[in-house]
């Protein structure tokens, strides 16, 4: 899109200014689908067709000679490529199946790239459940642009092609372990340094505010677009089927005008039409399937979300490099290795960085040091082999740094004592569903990396 932050539409590439006055797109494709608002478009000719960011993406017709932000359409860069000039992405037509970079860990999905999971589009509650065995694809425009799980790894015939998103775009987006923002909170796009936490249980607007106020902050306020549809995407996700939400609008004040709780410019208004009501006392909610703000009465009990300082509750640091986990505070490093690396030897890579060779305690930390794992591997026709602290004496198995043993993650006839006395994490990008399990290997074999971890402070 061309520069314009805060447009309330852009042009699209359709309009009616023809010698039969009827829509046509401007690239002469197919007028096949149609997103008009309720009463668009209007009986007359010599109109163009506006996308509308602010009231759920509905068209309008207007006239032509109107000044808004506009999206282009190019060609890719060379004849057959899926690829695209810097910067823009590519269109799936109507009948591909297009793979995006979500898959599952067998309870929960998460992105692969490790970025906050704020946002979903699923095509019905079926499609949401996540196997070990799933990846996404995302549906072609006449579904949409649906969300559909699909097992393995899809076939050519099922999927057409895949999305890429290169380094230096988006990058506006942390990676949740490293994220700036208290623990179980997360962390904004617009404003990086705004953390959001969100409350699943339905409370008055008194009460959500102060519920925020425990956390030092407030209810939401809304400053522009991007956060308006931002804070749906979070509260989706972790609400699900919820149809809206608190925010921090309100007019219960001496002067009887809306503001936010917070004191902040009451600078960006999406209001549904008729609201807000004349009345007073009178709080904002947003509705999840429009974005549009509603004034209702405080009384009624909705799902929240609290925008939380930073201070609040400032997450444990780690040394450089380093992946902080929540669940363990710890930090974990994945650590290439050499040719002359044996199990053996791996504790000395560890103890170079002032760490030791990771134990597993867990599903959830088995999960996170395979996900570190798979993303520190740039090759993915081979088979990694990541040495965690295990090892065996005997049929014995114990943790190098002396901790319980009380859980593992071995794959099917595994361990085998009898081939090797070493815990090794074991990845082969053609069975996906093995990419957290554990294989017992020798211990003067060769190994391609090795998990350190530290104690955060």
């Amino acid at each position: 899109m061309s520069s314009g932050s805060g447009a309330d539409s852009v042009w699209l590439g359709g309009a009616n200014a023809n010698v039969n006055a009827t829509y046509m797109w401007d690239d002469n494709s197919p007028f096949d689908y149609v997103d008009w608002a309720p009463g668009q478009p209007p009986a007359t000719p010599g109109n163009c067709i506006t996308l509308h960011l602010q009231e759920g993406g509905y068209w309008y017709a207007e006239k032509c000679n109107i000044q808004k932000p506009f999206i282009c359409k190019v060609s890719p860069s060379k004849p057959g490529s899926v690829s695209c000039p810097n910067g823009l992405a590519s269109s799936p037509n109507t009948n591909t199946k297009t793979v995006i970079g979500l898959i599952s860990d067998v309870a929960a999905w998460r992105w692969q790239d490790n970025t906050i999971f704020n946002y979903t589009h699923w095509s019905g509650a079926s499609a949401s459940q996540p196997n070990s065995k799933s990846c996404i694809s995302m549906g072609g425009f006449q579904e949409y642009g649906n969300w559909f799980s699909v097992q393995d790894y899809p076939t050519p015939t099922y999927t057409t092609q895949a999305v890429c998103k290169f380094s230096g775009y988006g990058s506006f987006k942390k990676l949740e372990r490293d994220s700036v923002c208290p623990a179980g909170t997360i962390q904004g796009t617009s404003n990086p340094n705004a953390c959001y936490k969100v409350y699943s249980g339905a409370l008055n607007w008194y009460s959500a505010e102060k519920a925020c106020q425990k956390e030092k902050g407030h209810l939401i306020s809304i400053h522009n677009s991007l956060e308006n549809w931002f804070f749906i995407g979070i509260i989706d996700n972790n609400v699900p089927n919820t149809v809206d939400f608190w925010t921090g609008g309100t007019n219960d004040n001496p002067n009887g005008t809306w503001g936010w709780i917070d004191n902040s410019g009451f600078d960006f208004l999406n209001w549904a039409p008729e609201n807000p009501q004349n009345a007073t006392k009178l709080c904002a909610s947003e509705r999840v399937r429009s974005g549009f703000w509603y004034s209702t009465t405080c009384d009624q009990e909705k799902p929240f979300i609290c925008s939380v300082p930073l201070s609040a509750t400032p997450r444990n640091s780690c040394p450089p490099d380093f992946s902080y986990f929540d669940l363990t505070n710890k930090c974990y490093l994945v650590v290439p290795t050499t040719s002359t690396t044996t199990c053996s030897n791996v504790q000395q890579i560890c103890n170079s960085l002032n760490s030791s060779v990771a134990s597993i305690h867990s599903i959830d930390e088995n999960y996170f040091i395979a996900g570190l794992a798979a993303n520190d591997t740039t090759d993915y026709h081979y088979i990694t082999y990541t040495v965690i602290g295990l090892t065996a004496n005997g049929n014995e198995w114990t943790w190098l740094d002396g901790s319980f043993v009380n859980y593992t993650s071995w794959d099917d006839s595994q361990p085998f004592p009898a081939y090797g006395d070493c815990g090794v994490m074991y990845a082969n990008y053609y069975e996906p569903s093995h990419l957290s399990l554990w294989h017992s290997a020798a211990s003067a074999g060769y190994f391609t990396q090795v998990v350190c971890e530290v104690a955060a402070v």
